[in-house]
Parts: structure tokens; sequence; C-alpha cells
């Protein structure tokens, strides 16, 4: 039996190792010792991994509430020191996969509409407007942002040069402001509400969805794929493979933490039950960052994906 056990081990570690050759012998520790959903950051939410794995960017959020974001800070895994500050105010950071931008809104404030805004990673050079919008997205090539903008309620892309950007264009119409895209930069997936929702609030006069539809569409919004969910509210994350889909309902504390198969085929798994969203996967696919709200208040949590299964 012990025998066994040992070869379990070996295995268990030489899987991690081959996985994670980029990261720091700080992060590995770190990682590797997570057992069970742990709390990483306070007063911080929507976390978004380097390429590398050994740094997460995310937005601080002062008290807890600040819907508006403190500012784009980056932990270091592993690391005692204070987490780095990119930018004085924003939210929802978005790491280019070339490792070498991050993409963040600014919005909400003194009357100022959501925009977003680059940041070379580095902490190097000054900010630059890319567009009016939010919850900004990277092609795979880091060369194009997807993003969303209230002001005409659509899907849009920006072509990136030298962090510059020398075109915009509409892809689609949508009026939900979360949309996430694949790893492989030729899907979208997203929520809606309903129909049964819709008519239930308008018949109860409620303000609540009780269902959404989880869509998964190409770039010209052809539907591919969808399955209803019935949590309101949902926020999503791919793996890194693109063959799983993590979600949540950060207003819906019956909702939980989930994992669905991105084919959706096979109902959702409940990874945890309590208020959880905006799940990030790591690089390497065995971890994912989520906020938590706790009594009315974000934090930062991370769990070891594979030990939850």
């Amino acid at each position: 039996m012990r025998y066994v056990s040992l070869i379990c081990i070996f295995l268990y570690c030489s899987s991690y190792a081959l996985a994670d050759g980029l990261l720091t012998t700080e992060a590995k520790d770190y990682l590797i010792n997570i057992t069970q959903p742990t709390l990483l950051v306070e007063e911080a939410a929507q976390a978004c991994w380097s390429p590398d794995g050994n740094q997460i960017a995310y937005s601080y959020m002062p008290g807890g509430k600040n819907i508006f974001g403190g500012g784009i800070l980056i932990h270091t895994l592993g690391s005692s020191d204070d987490p780095q500050r990119l930018t004085a105010d924003g939210k929802d950071p978005a790491w280019s996969p070339d490792g070498k931008w991050i993409a963040f809104v600014r919005a909400g404030y003194a009357g100022m509409k959501e925009s977003v805004w680059l940041k070379q990673a580095n902490n190097k050079g000054d900010l630059q407007f890319i567009a009016e919008g939010g919850y900004p997205q990277w092609t795979p090539d880091s060369q194009k942002l997807i993003y969303y903008t209230d002001q005409v309620e659509a899907v849009c892309q920006a072509t990136l040069k030298d962090g510059r950007p020398s075109n915009k264009s509409k892809l689609f119409d949508l009026m939900y402001s979360y949309p996430r895209l694949s790893p492989s930069g030729e899907e979208i997936a997203y929520v809606l509400p309903s129909i049964s929702s819709i008519l239930k609030k308008t018949k109860n006069k409620e303000n609540k969805i009780s269902q959404t539809v989880l869509l998964i569409t190409d770039l010209q919004q052809r539907i591919l794929r969808q399955l209803t969910i019935p949590f309101r509210y949902t926020l999503c994350g791919w793996s890194p493979d693109g063959e799983q889909i993590a979600f949540g309902g950060i207003l819906d504390e019956k909702s939980g933490l989930n994992i669905i198969d991105a084919d959706l085929k096979t109902p959702p798994r409940k990874l945890l039950d309590g208020n959880w969203s905006r799940p990030s996967w790591s690089p390497y696919g065995r971890y994912i960052a989520y906020d938590r709200m706790e009594d009315g208040k974000l934090e930062l949590w991370i769990m070891d994906y594979k030990r939850m299964q």
C-alpha cells in the first residue's frame, strides 16, 4: 500500500512539474500547498493570471465594495512583498498572451464613461486609451482586443499596433456586458435572461432573473451551442484548453461555482456552494482564481481545481 501511495505522489508531482516549467520556485511552493479553497487577497476582485502563471493582476476594491475599481495591482505568488500598483484607478484587468500588456477599464466616476485603456505589464510607459467600452479580452496573437461597449450595446474589436489602436469595428449587437472570448479566439460565451425569466419578471413585477441562457457563438454571433442555467447574472471563464467553462453568479448565493464541458452536452458540476463568481483559470489549467462575496464585500480566492474533482 505504501508503495502504491509513493507512486501516486510521484505521478502527481511529475505531472505538476511538466505543466509549470515557467513557474518560479516560490510560486510552485505556494501553489502546491493549496489543498482547499484559499483566500488570496482581501478587498480585491477580477483576477487575471500572467501568461507564465507567476503573478495575478486584480482590481483593488477599497472596503471590498468599490465597483469602479481602486486601481490595478499585481500580486506575485509566493512573495511576501506588497503587491505592485500598476494604475491609480481601474478594474477588469486582462493580461495579453505575450505578457507585454495589461488592458483594463476606467469608469463610472466624475461623469466618465466606461473606457478601455492599456498599460505595459512592466509598469513602464504611459497609459494608452483604446476605446469607450469595458471588459476587454485578448485574441491569442495579442494583436486585438475584444470589448463590450454600453454606448452602442455591442461587442467590438480593436486592432492594435505597438499598443495603439489602428482600427476599430463592431462585431455584433448584444444587450449584455460580460462576453468571454475562448482561448482559440473563435468563440464567445455569454448569458442572456431566459424567456421564462422575462415573462415571470413581467407578470410578477419582480426585479429578479431566475434563469439565464449560456450561449456560445462565433464572432458573427451565429449560435453554436446553448444551455439554460437556473441562476441569474452568470459570469464565466474558459479553461486554457477551451474544453471547460467555469461559472458562477455574483448576485445569487444559490448558484455556487460550477464547471461545465464547453460542448454543453452534460449538466454542470458544482465545485463550491456560496456566492462565487468571475473565475479565472491559471495558464496550466490546474488552478482557478475567483471572487467571493461575503457580507457584501469582495475578496479574491484561489483553488486547486484538480483536487476539487
